[in-house]
C-alpha cells in the first residue's frame, strides 16, 4: 500500500476515534440493536465529510463483503471474550490485553474498508454528504441521530479537507 493509502488510513482512524468518543452509545446501539458495523458507519461519515466521496446503495454489499470474514472470525470473537470477562476481577489484565487486541483488529478492519472503497471522482467534502452516505447505509433515523456530533466534529477539526 502506498503512502496515500497510509495517510488515508491514519486520517480515517483519527476521525473515527474522535467521533466515536462523542457517539459511542449511539454506535453501540446501531451495532448491537440494528446489526450494523460501527466501522462502516464511521466510514460513511468520514468518506463524505473528509474525502467528499459519495457512496451509493450498490457500494454497501461490496464494503460489507470486504469486512465479513474479518469481522466474523477476528473482531466478533475478541469482542465476545472481552464482554464475557467484564466485571471479572480475576481477569482484569487479560481483559485489557484482549481489549487492545480488539482495537488493533478494528484498525485492520478500517484498512480493509479503505481498500474496498470505490474508485470514483471526489466531490466537495461536507458533513451533509457524510450524513447522506450514512442514511444510505443505516437509514434516516441514524443520520438524524449523528447530525449534532458530526457537525460539531467537522466544525472543530483543524485539518484541511482532503
Amino acid at each position: 500500500m502506498g503512502s496515500d493509502f497510509e495517510g488515508q488510513a491514519s486520517d480515517f482512524w483519527g476521525f473515527a476515534h474522535r467521533l466515536y468518543e462523542d457517539t459511542s452509545a449511539l454506535c453501540l446501539d446501531l451495532q448491537d440493536g440494528a446489526g450494523l458495523d460501527v466501522n462502516l458507519v464511521l466510514l460513511c461519515l468520514w468518506a463524505g465529510t473528509v474525502r467528499g466521496l459519495a457512496l451509493t446503495d450498490e457500494d454497501f454489499p461490496a464494503l460489507d463483503a470486504a469486512l465479513e470474514p474479518w469481522r466474523t472470525r477476528v473482531v466478533a470473537p475478541l469482542r465476545a471474550v472481552r464482554r464475557f470477562l467484564k466485571g471479572d476481577s480475576l481477569a482484569t489484565e487479560l481483559r485489557e490485553r484482549i481489549k487492545a487486541a480488539e482495537l488493533d483488529a478494528e484498525r485492520v478492519e478500517q484498512r480493509r474498508l479503505l481498500a474496498a472503497l470505490p474508485d470514483r471522482p471526489l466531490g466537495e467534502p461536507s458533513p451533509a454528504l457524510g450524513l447522506i452516505n450514512l442514511e444510505r447505509y443505516a437509514g434516516p433515523a441514524a443520520a438524524r441521530a449523528f447530525t449534532p456530533a458530526l457537525v460539531a466534529a467537522a466544525a472543530s477539526d483543524p485539518r484541511p479537507s482532503a
